[in-house]
């Protein structure tokens, strides 16, 4: 028999945890097949808008995904041989990497390092997802993102980010940026300090230059 392709399985497996995790108030952010040797995971990321996910939400939906995977009398497995099953939560930190992520986020607080520097903003800053739309990152409420001397509560700016904060433009209210400009995009739940208000240009919108 041949083997199904990795992707065939995924989207299979993605369908199957929707319909057992919308009931319950979840949404699937991601599920990644991966193989060390003889052994085969299954790693199915699960998120809500309106609660956080618990240790007994894995659980269930592990329970009752695991039962509908497995094989029945006559049919192929969708997953051949043995495999670990993991439901987990996606943390508060996690890297955006698909559409679907991105999709599933939107209007959450993110955190971004570009390639190069960005108008207005520099290399690192925060903002909300707005989307992301054909190669496109949009967000708004955008700050940068200060260097830090020291860790935890004891962190202050630098002093040659004070100084620049004096002089730099503080933020803007919208950026659109291709992510081919874009190293990384994380979730942020931090909130930010509050900087002083920006004069706006007539769009009141911060566009990289090309």
């Amino acid at each position: 028999m041949t083997s199904r392709k990795p992707e065939d399985v995924i989207l299979e497996v993605t369908g199957l945890a929707e319909k057992i995790a919308a009931p319950l108030g979840f949404q699937v952010v991601d599920v990644r097949l991966t193989q060390q040797g003889r052994r085969k995971s299954v790693e199915v990321t699960i998120f809500s808008h309106t609660k956080s996910v618990g240790l007994s939400d894995c659980e269930t939906i592990s329970r009752q995904l695991g039962e509908v995977l497995e094989p029945e009398t006559n049919k192929p497995a969708i997953i051949e041989g043995s495999y670990y099953l993991e439901v987990q939560s996606p943390g508060i930190e996690r890297e955006l990497k698909t559409a679907r992520e991105f999709l599933v986020f939107a209007g959450h607080q993110v955190f971004v390092r570009a390639k190069d520097k960005v108008q207005d903003v520099g290399t690192e800053f925060t903002g909300t997802l707005e989307a992301l739309l054909d190669g496109k990152l949009h967000l708004k409420n955008v700050k940068p993102v200060l260097a830090k001397k020291g860790t935890g509560h004891n962190a202050k700016p630098s002093k040659k980010a004070a100084e620049l904060q004096k002089s730099a433009t503080p933020g803007c209210p919208s950026l659109t940026l291709d992510m081919k400009k874009v190293a990384v995009v994380r979730l942020h739940p931090q909130e930010m300090p509050k900087l002083p208000a920006v004069d706006l240009n007539a769009d009141g919108e911060c566009q990289d230059k090309e």
